[in-house]
């Protein structure tokens, strides 16, 4: 039963992460919040200039028939999950994440400056990966608790223009589109919650 309870109004940020589909997830119990250096297999992709948004919609095909005003039965025939986030870190391998490229670093030597080069463009399959939102809420003993939702499998696209401005930061604004992971049942295809309510009643 849903009562009146302001430990579940949550005010957070969010970090995403990314990492190869099929990477296991971090430990709901042992794994705190904000200890991405435990996430194995994960890589956080930094800075955030705008709210991380999830959102999620489905189509539906509604029976109608002659002897009713309205329809008679309705299902589910599609369904778009998606996450959007503006990164604030300008890396050559954030660039060629979102542009499905490939980065390379050269270190600085004798006569050589250290630079990244990347490359993209005409490879028309996507790469996926596996996606998560991290974020908190705070427990009764005021202990930041995660909440986290992962995307199974998906890909990273940009989601706008980059923009070069003396009065603004440069961003890359992204979008992560949910694709549904078939080796999971019917039912759990697209996403997996955590939501940690509480610490543990005694030390392990």
């Amino acid at each position: 039963m849903t009562t009146h309870n302001s430990d579940n109004v949550l005010v957070s940020y969010a970090n995403v992460l990314y990492a190869p589909v099929g990477t296991a997830l971090p430990d709901e119990t042992t794994i705190e919040f904000d200890d991405y250096e435990s996430w194995s297999g994960w890589t956080l992709l930094g800075y955030t200039t705008t709210p991380t948004t999830f959102s999620y919609s489905y189509e539906t095909f509604d029976v109608e028939v002659q002897q009713s005003a309205s329809p008679i039965k309705s299902s589910k025939i599609g369904e778009t999950l998606t996450v959007s986030f503006t990164l604030a870190q300008f890396e050559g391998e954030i660039l060629a994440l979102v542009m499905d490229g490939a980065s390379d670093d050269t270190a600085a030597g004798a006569g050589q400056k250290a630079f990244t080069e990347v490359k993209s463009g005409g490879d028309t399959e996507l790469t996926e990966y596996a996606f998560a939102i991290e974020g908190y809420r705070t427990d009764s003993t005021g202990t930041k608790q995660p909440v986290r939702i992962f995307v199974h499998r998906g890909s990273l696209t940009m989601n706008g223009d980059i923009a070069f401005d003396k009065g603004g930061v440069t961003q890359i604004p992204c979008q992560v589109t949910a694709l549904a992971d078939s080796t999971k049942p019917v039912g759990e295809q697209l996403i997996t919650a955590h939501i940690v309510t509480g610490p543990a009643t005694t030390t392990a």
